[in-house]
Formats: structure tokens, C-alpha cells, sequence
């Protein structure tokens, strides 16, 4: 059994136009009061648990100061036992090392693993998401890592930007394979409600690709990838031989994690736990000696397989019907009518134990998972 390890940063320097994430600008007066909390809230969560992945995330976690990015690795080493093998993440914006002492400060902290967000190599649909890298930015902070011997670096692409061309992918896919990068994201823009970005799609400002167009953008970038040795393991996820993301990996297989700081998620002993969203409450309860929960699920027999089944089948291999029947004492075959019938119609295949979505119909997965869910 696994057991992961996320810590959530809820700061950032500027707001993206498409951001709807847990996360504010300009609030550098509370960087230390949050940093507090967070090592009280570690305190309380003490216990003699092993972790093999720690996920640091946010938000932009390079956003605070080195002293206060060590006080929170002293409290991660005082509070939790940490796997001497363990994946240490770290998210950063890529203006971060574009001199080598960030990225020198991480590898003496522990960290071993970096991920950064691209998402595309336009520079002009860059500023019009209001992110503050530049491509050239980038390409400087890998070095950076790699440099300071931090050569487990993922990279962020977003699909179904304004005016976004096979070209342009082709070009980023090549960017992030001469890097040297060992980890790919490859995801859809979201248009969330509330978002800078919401308001440019409303007023025409901005036209985005239909959905059929964002497809044909995925098949596309998925074959690039390919092309240079990066393997799609999960929907939105590719990497080179080895080097998938431990601690996502983790969670798609239904795995146990504890989530601390600002709305940050868990799931532990068969519930799904949540903590408050407001920062002074989050402060002001960890002040108090008081954890910051918020909402608690407690996940049921049902609950569980269908959560088994939906991760499982995000991923490349699927999920295991064998296993399904020997953990829950069930027969997934006889108990799913659709299975059989998905995979009579090409949809997904039932070799060796697993059902696993067929390649060609991954982007299109959500409709075909609720056929395969239990009730």
C-alpha cells in the first residue's frame, strides 16, 4: 500500500485569466501566518503513517520566501515519516529559476521532482492567459533544475487555446523532448465560471475551439508525443520510461492520502475528508488547537468500486475486474451488463483481467465509464 502526502501553497504572484484554483495574489502579509498554521495543522496530523510521495502544490508554491519553505520541510521531517526513496514534488511557475539559486534551494530541501506549467509556445496566447513565463523562461528554469541535479521535470500543455494549430503543438512537443523533460500534461482549457477568461469567451472577446477541434488537437498531440519516447499512461498524462507521477498514480489506483493546508482533500480510512476554504477560519482553527475540516464522506462499499472503476479506467491499463471480485466479493462481469456489449462494439477491451478503455476512444471516456459503473 501506498500512502501520499499533499501540501497545498494558496499564494500565487498574479492570477491566470482561466484560474478558478484555491489560490490568491498580493497576499505576501500572510505568507508566515499561513506557513503557522500549516505546522500546527502538521503537529495534530502527526502519526507514525510512511509516506512514499509528498506533493507540494497550489497556487504557486515558489511564491514564499526560502526561510519559509524550509520551516515547512523541517515540520514535513518532524511530523510524518517520508520514504528515504520517497517522489518529492514540487509546483512552480517557470519564472522561478531563471537563475539557479531557486533550484539549488529545492535540491537541498529534498525535493526531487518539479513540475512546471508551459502550457504553450505562443507568446501571445501566453499574455492572454496572464501567464507571466515566457517560452524562453522555460527553457531557462529546466536547465536550472537539471543544473542543480533536479532531472525529473514535468511539463504543463494546454489543448483548445484560442487559435491554437497542430504546429504549435508540434513545436511544444519538441521543446519539452530537447529539454530533456521525463513528464508530460497534456489537458483541455476549462472555462470556469467566475474566471477573466469566462468573461473574454462571453463578450467575443476571445473564440475558443469547439469541442470536436480540441479532440482532433488531442489525437494530435498524443501521436507527437509519442513520436519522442513519451508514453500516454494516464488520459491527460505521458512520460517517459519510469517516470510517471508516483503520487497522481496513487490516487487514479484509489490509494490513501492526507491533504494539509487551505481546502486541501484526503482520503483515509474509507472517507473522503475536506478542509475549510476560508483563510482566516483555516488560521483561526489551527490557533485554536482545532483541525480545519470541513466536510467528511464517508465512502461505502458501492461508493468504493465505482471510485476503483472510474480512476482505473483514466488509466492506459485499466483496471482489473479480477481483483475488483477478489477485494469486494463481487462479479463485475455478470453484475456491469455493458461490459460485454462495450467491448463487442469496440469501445473497450476485456483481456488478461482488465478492462481498459480502447486508445482511440480516450478522449471521449466519460460517456463510457458511466456504462461501467455499479448500482
Amino acid at each position: 500500500m501506498s500512502n501520499g502526502l499533499y501540501i497545498h501553497i494558496p499564494f500565487c504572484a498574479s492570477k491566470c485569466a482561466y484560474c478558478d484554483f484555491l489560490s490568491f495574489a498580493g497576499r505576501e502579509a500572510d505568507f508566515e501566518r499561513y506557513v503557522d498554521a500549516l505546522e500546527k495543522e502538521m503537529a495534530l496530523r502527526s502519526s507514525d503513517t510512511v509516506y512514499d510521495t509528498v506533493y507540494i502544490g497550489g497556487g504557486t508554491p515558489n511564491v514564499l520566501p526560502p526561510f519559509l519553505l524550509k520551516r515547512i520541510f523541517d515540520a514535513l521531517k518532524t511530523h510524518f515519516f517520508i520514504e528515504k526513496d520517497a517522489e518529492i514534488t514540487f509546483e512552480a511557475n517557470p519564472c522561478a529559476f531563471t537563475d539557479n539559486c531557486m533550484a539549488v534551494n529545492l535540491k537541498n530541501l529534498g525535493v526531487n521532482r518539479v513540475s512546471m506549467g508551459l502550457q504553450s509556445v505562443n507568446e501571445d496566447t501566453l499574455r492572454l492567459l496572464g501567464r507571466r513565463h515566457t517560452v524562453s523562461d522555460f527553457a531557462a528554469s529546466v536547465r536550472a533544475l537539471q543544473s542543480a541535479k533536479i532531472s525529473n521535470i514535468s511539463g504543463d500543455l494546454m489543448l483548445g487555446l484560442p487559435n491554437q494549430t497542430e504546429n504549435e503543438l508540434k513545436n511544444a512537443a519538441e521543446l519539452l523532448a530537447d529539454l530533456g523533460l521525463k513528464h508530460v500534461s497534456a489537458y483541455a482549457l476549462k472555462v470556469e465560471n467566475g474566471t477573466p477568461l469566462k468573461k473574454m469567451v462571453a463578450s467575443g472577446k476571445i473564440k475558443l475551439p469547439d469541442d470536436d477541434k480540441t479532440a482532433d488537437l488531442y489525437e494530435f498531440t498524443v501521436k507527437e508525443l509519442q513520436k519522442h519516447g513519451f508514453e500516454r499512461y494516464e488520459v491527460s498524462n505521458f512520460c517517459k520510461s519510469g517516470f510517471h507521477s508516483r503520487h497522481n498514480l496513487n490516487c487514479w489506483l484509489c490509494e490513501e492520502y492526507l491533504g494539509l493546508g487551505l481546502g486541501a482533500h484526503s482520503y483515509m480510512n474509507n472517507s473522503r475528508f475536506s478542509n475549510v476554504r476560508n483563510l482566516e477560519n483555516y488560521i483561526s482553527k489551527l490557533q485554536n488547537g482545532i483541525l480545519p475540516v470541513s466536510k467528511t464522506t464517508k465512502i461505502d462499499k458501492i461508493k468504493k468500486i465505482n471510485e476503483r472503476i472510474m480512476l482505473g479506467l483514466r488509466l492506459e491499463t485499466g483496471f482489473s475486474y479480477r481483483k475488483l471480485n477478489e477485494d469486494f466479493g463481487i462479479n463485475y462481469l455478470k453484475q456491469c451488463k455493458n461490459a460485454e456489449k462495450l467491448a463487442v462494439f469496440g469501445l473497450i477491451s476485456l483481456e488478461n483481467g482488465f478492462v481498459r478503455i480502447l486508445p482511440d476512444k480516450f478522449y471521449t471516456m466519460n460517456s463510457i465509464i458511466a456504462d461501467l459503473l455499479l448500482e
